[in-house]
């Protein structure tokens, strides 16, 4: 969360300072936001008001207007004038009913989407296959699944064993957790910051039928190898906890080259770099969860899918996003701050801390 964007050159509330103000001195934005009458400039944490500022030790105005800024970043290069910008925030914000120039921007927005893959071996700037612990004769599951070193690693497979946990034989024993590594290089991403991304999509195709004795799920997370281009054994604590999609279940697995999509939750697009590699990883959902299982030798959840080292691309694991083209098809621009600029509602900062008026005046 933002806190103060003194320093901060993506700042959605530097970027939109004139609109956010406008808003709240407004009696909407007041009682939405519970500031007082006229404000001279909002913060993510608070407000500069009659010569004074008020500021909290927690972003607090952030969660309630960062959203609606998103969406307003995203169309920005097709919305023509403050008047637009003001009621489009108002909207968003579900204080005013859909403006009439809605299906405009509709209409007017192009999506492009683009397609990354891992390397396939030998790699070159990004990665896929499998981590995990082994122990022949058994491991407690409060000993296995949080260790800190795994025992093998693999990245060089076009059969990719993506998920596993099995029972040993030996009584409330395990043998083996197996979790997988996903890569991309989105480095070529012309986006200046993950805001402007509209939707993310990883896809795995699946390779040979699942087992599911324990009716398990797969979960989408964070993944952070200490290579790009490498897996090793140690890599395998490096997967996180926090869900990048809705669970899968395994059950609804597609195997045999059936695509399986998991579409990103908003944290997940928040994960796609736009400047280096993005990094995927998946567990089984009670790895993840570090829910143990009821015992049962023999019993596993085990997942494949297809790697890169698979001939050709169109089973690859895939990573496509979404994002709007501007008009000039120049992404990295910031026209609806040109906009306020050179429009007939044209706010200045008033430099007079003695004002009546203080703050952005017409």
């Amino acid at each position: 969360m933002e806190l103060c964007y003194a320093n901060n050159p993506k700042s959605l509330f530097k970027k939109y300072a004139r609109l956010i103000t406008w808003f709240s001195r407004t009696q909407l934005g007041r009682d939405y936001l519970g500031v007082p009458k006229d404000i001279r400039l909002m913060l993510p944490n608070g407000y500069l008001h009659e010569g004074q500022g008020t500021f909290y030790t927690r972003p607090v105005y952030f969660p309630k207007l960062s959203p609606a800024l998103r969406k307003i970043d995203m169309v920005s290069n097709w919305i023509k004038n403050a008047q637009e910008a003001k009621e489009f925030l108002l909207w968003q914000l579900n204080l005013l009913r859909k403006p009439a120039f809605v299906p405009r921007l509709a209409t007017a927005i192009m999506f492009k989407d683009d397609t990354f893959y891992p390397d396939p071996h030998e790699e070159v700037s990004s990665v896929d296959g499998k981590v995990y612990r082994f122990q022949a004769s058994g491991e407690d599951w409060a000993v296995m699944q949080p260790h800190t070193d795994g025992t093998a690693a693999a990245d060089d497979e076009a059969a990719l064993e993506m998920i596993r946990i099995r029972c040993d034989a030996n009584a409330n024993k395990w043998d083996i957790i197996l979790r997988g590594i996903f890569l991309f290089d989105t480095s070529s991403l012309p986006l200046p910051d993950t805001t402007t991304i509209s939707d993310g999509v990883l896809t795995l195709f699946g390779q040979v039928a699942v087992v599911n004795d324990f009716t398990d799920s797969i979960a989408l997370v964070s993944s952070n190898p200490a290579l790009d281009t490498v897996l090793g054994a140690a890599d395998y604590n490096q997967l996180g906890t926090t869900l990048f999609a809705n669970l899968l279940a395994v059950s609804a697995w597609n195997d045999t080259g059936v695509a399986n999509p998991f579409t990103l939750l908003q944290v997940g697009i928040n994960a796609i770099s736009v400047d280096d590699i993005t990094k995927f990883g998946v567990r089984s959902e009670a790895d993840r969860a570090n829910a143990e299982p009821a015992y049962s030798a023999g019993n596993q959840t085990q997942v494949f899918c297809y790697g890169a080292e698979q001939a050709g691309i169109d089973l690859d694991p895939k990573l496509v996003v979404t994002y709007p083209i501007p008009p000039d098809s120049s992404v990295k621009s910031d026209v609806l701050t040109t906009y306020y600029s050179g429009c007939a509602y044209d706010w200045k900062l008033s430099t007079d801390p003695t004002a009546k008026n203080r703050g952005y005046q017409g």
